[in-house]
C-alpha cells in the first residue's frame, strides 16, 4: 500500500480556527485548552466560529494545518464525504462554510521500520499493513500526531476531483 504525508500546497494561504475566540467564549477555558491539543475530546466543545485566514494567498479547498487537521470547503467535503470520518467541526469563512477535520484517527508505526532525522521531523515511516486496512486518513504517535498521512485511494480522489491546496509526499 502506498502511503503518503499530507503537505500543504505553498500556493495557496491557509484557514484556521480561532482557537483564542474559543476559549473566550466556553465556561470552561481550561477544559477547552486541554481538548485543543488531546483532540479526541474537541468536538464536544467546539462552536461554530469565522476562522481566521492565515495570509494573503487564495484559499484551496483544503488546507493542511500545522497539527493533524484539514480545513475543507463544502465543494470538498461533497466529494470526499464517503471517505470522511464523522468529525467535520464547522467554521465560517467570508459567509463560506467550511469544516475543520479533526483527524483522530492515530495508528502506531513500525518503529524499527520507521525513522526521525536530526531535527526530529519524520524521515521516513512505515505502518504495519493490517492496521491500514482500509484506512483513508490518520495520524501517528510516531510522529506525535501532528503529521497526517494517506492512502492511494485519498490522493486518487482529491485528483479526481481537481481538489487544490494540497500536495503528497510519497513515504
Amino acid at each position: 500500500m502506498m502511503i503518503y504525508r499530507v503537505v500543504s500546497d505553498d500556493a495557496f494561504g491557509e484557514l484556521l480556527p480561532d482557537w483564542e475566540w474559543l476559549l473566550q467564549q466556553s465556561s470552561v477555558p481550561d477544559a477547552v485548552a486541554d481538548a485543543i491539543f488531546d483532540r479526541s475530546k474537541l468536538a464536544q466543545f467546539w462552536v461554530k466560529h469565522e476562522g481566521l485566514i492565515q495570509d494573503d494567498l487564495p484559499l484551496g479547498d483544503i488546507c493542511r494545518l500545522q497539527t493533524s487537521e484539514l480545513m475543507l470547503s463544502q465543494k470538498a467535503v461533497e466529494c470526499l464525504k464517503e471517505m470522511l470520518p464523522k468529525e467535520l467541526l464547522p467554521v465560517t469563512c467570508q459567509e463560506d462554510s467550511w469544516y475543520l477535520l479533526n483527524i483522530i484517527n492515530s495508528i502506531p508505526a513500525n518503529e524499527k521500520a520507521s525513522q526521525l532525522n536530526d531535527y526530529g521531523e519524520v524521515k521516513a515511516i512505515a505502518f504495519n499493513k493490517k492496521d491500514l486496512a482500509g484506512q483513508v486518513l490518520w495520524s501517528s504517535p510516531f510522529s506525535e500526531n501532528v503529521e497526517v498521512y494517506c492512502s492511494q485511494t485519498f490522493v486518487d480522489t482529491v485528483k479526481a476531483y481537481s481538489l487544490t491546496g494540497l500536495s503528497f509526499e510519497n513515504l
